[in-house]
């Protein structure tokens, strides 16, 4: 335990919340009952339409600090809103349907204030479905060669277990709009990641929890697809110049890059659907799978693929 509460918590913990009365409470008790105790939990209720902020406002213990949302704002609104009110030197963003191992916070933190240099740590983590069956058990890679070059290709550190310097950050925000609700702690991780030393703890220390209607999964679409391409562009950009399009306000430049990379989709209709439906595949959600392979062929019912991205969805549906 690296310190105890006081009026300055070395952590501050985001935790914006919406439609989760399922799973707040475990959510929060698994942030208060941490080995490490310096800390405030800042909560939003989203504007929730159960019971969620019943369940928030339950609870007594002085490292809560409650703001809800007048009406719904988002995610990237919210945690954006809540930053202004943090006072820890580290910031984490908690997701509300998830859960933390108790000894997280203490060992990301160890590492960490080993030295000023490092700035963020993230861990592995256990993704579950909703009847709490493990899918995926994400060991990450924490070697710095390793993730400076696949860091290129796809995204190394899961957000919400991520816990950074609050100084890191070169604006009052945490995400940037342009990635609303949508890859902005992706865009948060890289951006860190190009400031100082970067790592991740492999042990499974958060808890993943898949629900078809996360935030993410709602529904696949083009920009969702091919969102982080936009990602790796800007890095590029910040690489080669100190800055990119998005600091300059030049957002227009980022559309007209993302619409050169998605112009495939175009051509060929069935394209998005087919990468939905396996997609939904992976995180074992058949019957939406099947949905969009349907979709495809409703869009293009010629085209031989989606005729046999259809049958594969169905077979492993009905097999499994």
């Amino acid at each position: 335990m690296l310190s105890k509460v006081d009026s300055n918590p070395i952590l501050s913990v985001i935790l914006p919340a919406y439609n989760v009365e399922l799973y707040i409470r475990e959510c929060i008790d698994s942030i208060l009952n941490q080995t490490f105790v310096d800390f405030e939990l800042i909560i939003a209720d989203d504007g929730s339409t159960d019971n969620t902020q019943r369940i928030i406002d339950s609870y007594k213990d002085k490292r809560i600090v409650i703001s809800h949302n007048t009406e719904n704002s988002g995610k990237t609104k919210t945690v954006n809103r809540l930053f202004l009110l943090t006072k820890g030197k580290y910031i984490t963003v908690h997701d509300a349907d998830d859960w933390s191992n108790e000894s997280r916070f203490e060992k990301q933190l160890a590492w960490l204030e080993n030295s000023s240099k490092r700035i963020m740590c993230g861990t592995g983590y256990l993704s579950f479905d909703t009847d709490r069956e493990v899918i995926e058990n994400f060991i990450p890679f924490t070697n710095y060669d390793e993730l400076k070059e696949s860091i290129k290709v796809n995204g190394q550190f899961h957000g919400p277990t991520m816990i950074f310097r609050k100084s890191s950050l070169d604006s009052n925000c945490i995400y940037r709009e342009y990635f609303n609700d949508n890859y902005e702690d992706t865009d948060l991780a890289y951006r860190l990641f190009q400031k100082g030393i970067c790592t991740n703890i492999d042990e499974p220390l958060y808890n993943y929890r898949i629900l078809e209607t996360s935030l993410c999964r709602k529904e696949f679409t083009i920009r969702n697809k091919n969102l982080y391409h936009v990602v790796v562009y800007l890095a590029k950009q910040r690489e080669l110049t100190g800055i990119d399009d998005l600091m300059c306000n030049q957002n227009e430049l980022v559309d007209a890059y993302f619409d050169e990379i998605t112009v495939e989709y175009k051509t060929d209709k069935g394209l998005v659907f087919r990468e939905g439906a396996a997609y939904y595949m992976y995180w074992n959600y058949y019957s939406k799978a099947i949905k969009y392979s349907i979709k495809a062929i409703k869009h293009d019912p010629l085209k031989l693929i989606n005729w046999r991205t259809f049958l594969y969805c169905v077979r492993k549906g009905i097999y499994l």
